[in-house]
């Protein structure tokens, strides 16, 4: 009990978090254009060098002396990465991420988000609807259009969320008062560690992330949530199979070529099945893995004799369930299908098709989902870390 309150005295105030994680992005944004002025160091004169560089040391100095107000979002530019037209595997490798990323994607996020919720029946799976509703410091890593951050945000009034991501499609403006949105470096094992004090998160919630995640990446950014997170802490991780289950053949060719994409991306498709124990390696307690099968634009056929073995009233309850869950069915059919297209620029480079080509062999998936009982599992993972470490 000693070593609890000793953490518990070194808590910080969530404002004294947000002045932090600004002050820390604010120094990696000008740690990387330092690190620029040295990559082009060779083109200029040493007096020249020499001066910019104690300029940008000076600058540095400055911003960091300065009070930092949360008020502020401090972003980092990033830059895609240059696509060398080296052949089908240099396109492959170096595409600067899977999914598109424009107006459209957002929306499928979006709708993702609802269709989710009531995959799961509650926007989190974690234990801790009772400290969110008295107050705590909530982390959505990789928050995207910022649903998930704003309507938890809403619900609890209490809580401080903070929501990180390296695009900017979340509100800059208009969002709850304990509702924050920061522009992150890219989580890559090199822009690591992530802009938090130890032991200064309650509760972090990622969702969908494998998408654009590299291999080596997991290991060490879950070795940051343990770091960040408070003792007793919890941490939830949403992510589906990348497989889609009972798959017409020509889907299972489509399952075939994005796995091989994405491993010759060094990106771990699998590793959904893989967290539960490295959550336990790293010393994370009380994992529990909830799954969910989605099924793809299919009813569950009812029992032909029902009518016989059942009251009215009741066949109708269940003929309403039922028409909800074949509305819910054909949502998530049309979800999927949005995915796929935003796959499209660059799963179609992996397939060696063109974007009509490409359109056309997805175009009868629906029907074929319909036909072949297709769905898809998605995961929630929850662990605690411990409260003694």
């Amino acid at each position: 009990m000693p070593s609890i309150k000793k953490h518990q005295k070194k808590h910080l105030s969530s404002e004294n978090i947000l002045k932090i994680m600004d002050k820390r992005l604010l120094q990696k944004q000008y740690q990387q254009q330092f690190n620029e002025l040295l990559a082009v160091s060779h083109v200029d004169s040493s007096a020249s060098l020499s001066m910019r560089l104690g300029l940008h040391q000076q600058r540095l100095s400055d911003a960091l002396s300065k009070p930092t107000t949360t008020r502020q979002a401090q972003k980092i530019p990033i830059k895609e990465s240059t696509i060398r037209h080296q052949g089908r595997d240099s396109l492959i490798t170096e595409y600067p991420y899977v999914l598109v990323q424009d107006n459209d994607e957002q929306d499928r996020m979006v709708t993702q988000h609802y269709l989710l919720r009531t995959l799961f029946s509650s926007d989190f799976c974690s234990p801790i609807r009772s400290q969110l509703q008295k107050g705590i410091v909530v982390l959505d890593v990789g928050c995207g259009p910022g649903t998930w951050t704003m309507e938890m945000s809403t619900a609890f009034p209490k809580s401080t969320f903070i929501g990180i991501d390296q695009s900017t499609f979340f509100p800059k403006d208009i969002k709850p008062r304990n509702c924050h949105f920061r522009t992150c470096y890219p989580l890559v094992q090199e822009q690591l560690p992530l802009p938090f004090p130890d032991n200064s998160i309650d509760y972090i919630y990622q969702r969908d992330m494998n998408w654009g995640l590299m291999a080596k990446t997991w290991q060490p950014l879950i070795q940051e949530y343990l770091r960040i997170l408070k003792p007793g802490g919890w941490i939830e991780f949403m992510e589906p199979e990348f497989e889609t289950q009972n798959s017409p053949k020509s889907n299972c060719d489509l399952n075939d070529k994005l796995m091989t994409g994405l491993c010759l991306r060094q990106q771990d498709p699998y590793v959904v099945h893989r967290l539960p124990t490295v959550l336990s390696i790293n010393g994370f307690k009380q994992i529990e893995t909830i799954l969910q099968p989605c099924r793809l634009g299919w009813e569950v056929t009812q029992d032909a004799n029902l009518s016989s073995t059942i009251g009215s009233v009741a066949v109708t309850e269940k003929q309403e369930k039922a028409s909800n869950y074949s509305e819910f069915s054909r949502a998530m059919s049309s979800q999927y299908m949005l995915l796929l297209k935003s796959l499209r620029p660059w799963l179609s480079i992996v397939m060696n098709l063109s974007h009509e080509k490409y359109d056309d062999y997805i175009a009868d998936f629906p029907a074929e989902w319909s036909q072949a009982r297709t769905y898809i599992n998605w995961h929630c993972i929850i662990a605690q870390k411990s409260h003694y470490i």
